[in-house]
C-alpha cells in the first residue's frame, strides 16, 4: 500500500478551503485514486472516528492533487485527511498532516494538529 500523504497544504479563500498534496511513494503499486475525508467535531472538540461517512470526494490520480470544499457551515470545526490507494489498499492517515478548521462568523480559521 502507498505510504502516507505527510505534506497536506492548504489554502482559504474567502469561505473555501483547498487542500494541495503530494503524490506519496506508492511501494511497487500505481496509485488509483486519492480519498479526502472530513468530520466534523463536537463543540468540547472531540473528534469521531473517521468512517466511510466522512468521505468528501474521490480524486483520481490522473488529475490535479487537490480538493477545494465549499460546503462547511459557520460555528463548526471540522477535521480534513488525504490517504492515497493503490491495488494493495489504503494508505494511513498521517496524524501531522490533518488539517483542522474553524469556520466562524463567515470566516474559516486553520491550525494544524499534532497528536
Amino acid at each position: 500500500m502507498p505510504v502516507g500523504i505527510i505534506n497536506l497544504a492548504s489554502e482559504i479563500k474567502e469561505n473555501n478551503l483547498t487542500l494541495r498534496w503530494n503524490q506519496p511513494c506508492d511501494n511497487g503499486a500505481q496509485i488509483t485514486h486519492y480519498t479526502v475525508y472530513r468530520r466534523v467535531l463536537s463543540e468540547n472538540g472531540a473528534a469521531p472516528e473517521w468512517t466511510e461517512g466522512s468521505i468528501l470526494a474521490l480524486v483520481p490520480a490522473n488529475q490535479q492533487l487537490e480538493y477545494e470544499d465549499t460546503r462547511m457551515e459557520t460555528g463548526k470545526t471540522y477535521e480534513f485527511g488525504v490517504t492515497a490507494t493503490n491495488t494493495c489498499g489504503e494508505s494511513e492517515k498521517v496524524q501531522e498532516s490533518i488539517k483542522r478548521v474553524k469556520v466562524s462568523t463567515g470566516k474559516l480559521n486553520m491550525g494544524e494538529i499534532y497528536r
